[in-house]
Parts: C-alpha cells; sequence; structure tokens
C-alpha cells in the first residue's frame, strides 16, 4: 500500500499515507519499507527531513542485504 500512495498508482498520491504505511511495515524489519522510510527521511516526504533517520534506516535495509539500500547508504553515508 505504501508504494501505491507514494507512486499514485490507483490511488491519490499521498505521501503521508505512504510513510504511515512505510512505517509500520519497517518496524516489523521489512527491508524494502526501511530503505523506503529512510528516503522519505531523507527527501522530506511525508515528514521533516532527518538524515540521522533516514541513514538509520537505510542501514537497517542494508545489513539485511538490499542492494539499494547499501547503494544509498554506499552513496549518502559512506563512513557508516
Amino acid at each position: 500500500l505504501g508504494e501505491m500512495y507514494l507512486n499514485g498508482a490507483g490511488v491519490d498520491r499521498d505521501d503521508k499515507l505512504a510513510f504511515d504505511h512505510f512505517q509500520q511495515a519497517a518496524q516489523g524489519k521489512h527491508a524494502l519499507a526501511q530503505y523506503l522510510l529512510g528516503v522519505m527521511y531523507a527527501k522530506g516526504w511525508g515528514v521533516k527531513p532527518d538524515m540521522v533517520q533516514a541513514i538509520s534506516w537505510c542501514d537497517s535495509a542494508a545489513r539485511q542485504g538490499l542492494p539499494e539500500a547499501q547503494t544509498w547508504m554506499a552513496k549518502y553515508a559512506p563512513r557508516h
């Protein structure tokens, strides 16, 4: 559901609803949701921008082996 709201796929785009869905899934250790939640924090979509949170969530996803998160971490938090 989060991706549908983020992309406006079949529903009106709603960053806050997307954020809420990703947050719930991320807390359940869903790697893609953790990564997307991190990106939303980084970009300020549906939430106040917060790079500390962005790095934390993307790092969690990267540690689970998600390639997109690993690439993001290498680019935005190379010393983490």
